[in-house]
């Protein structure tokens, strides 16, 4: 419900309304309790039903979130009145030495369903882990999907333990049950927050970024390397 007065930001006047979304553990899907939330930098009140956390943001504009919990790796991005509405946003626990975690996360009131894809290339030898093979493991290395959000859930999460300086990774997501003339992620407000050796970084899709998939990053002898382009061929190495 949208409040009826106004602040006033430098020349600017937006208006403020309540916007909800969910925390969640990356590895676990469970609720993250009792964290400290910032807006701007101010650390903000919140109130906490059925899971679910809601604060006064404004509707217009970019504004930056701020995550903390002991135990958890920060969490910080901008957002938008609508990415935010109805996200689910993971936090990622501390992590070992070359650990790496990456959650997606959109607004679920849109009832999409947007697969997580990951190419493992060991010596020429590729392992895709997706919604239909969930885990490869061998001696150096651990990649897991936890779950295929068709929708209804709390996003994907894609952990790598570790990530091997000798195997290859490619990341990529598809905007399953889309032709490949359709608009994708234009529309989807889809967030990737990429935790790697506790460094957090996220990329928010944009308006206009037209295409089936949204083809991420690769890494090489442990380096991210970022892709970040939308088209409708398949990336799949």
């Amino acid at each position: 419900m949208i409040k009826n007065y106004f602040f006033k930001l430098g020349t600017d006047q937006k208006y403020e309304a309540s916007v909800s979304f969910k925390i969640v553990n990356s590895k676990t899907g469970d609720t993250i309790l009792n964290p400290t939330i910032y807006l701007n930098d101010e650390i903000v009140t919140y109130t906490f039903a059925s899971n679910t956390y809601t604060i006064i943001v404004p509707i217009k504009g970019i504004f930056t979130i701020k995550i903390t919990k002991e135990d958890y790796t920060d969490l910080e991005n901008t957002y938008s009145f609508n990415t935010l509405k109805n996200a689910s946003l993971s936090m990622v626990p501390i992590q070992t030495t070359g650990e790496m975690n990456i959650a997606v996360s959109w607004d679920h009131s849109q009832k999409r369903d947007i697969d997580s894809h990951m190419c493992i290339n060991i010596n020429g030898s590729k392992k895709y882990i997706y919604y239909s093979s969930s885990t490869y493991e061998d001696i150096n290395t651990k990649v897991s999907l936890d779950r295929d959000d068709t929708g209804q859930d709390t996003g994907e999460n894609t952990t790598i333990t570790p990530v091997y300086p000798g195997y290859s990774y490619h990341f990529w997501l598809e905007d399953y049950g889309k032709e490949a003339d359709a608009t994708g992620f234009a529309d989807r407000a889809v967030t990737v927050t990429i935790t790697y050796n506790n460094v957090t970084t996220s990329y928010t899709t944009p308006a206009g970024s037209k295409g089936k998939y949204w083809d991420i990053f690769t890494i090489t002898n442990g380096n991210v390397n970022l892709i970040n382009t939308y088209t409708n061929t398949d990336p799949k190495d």
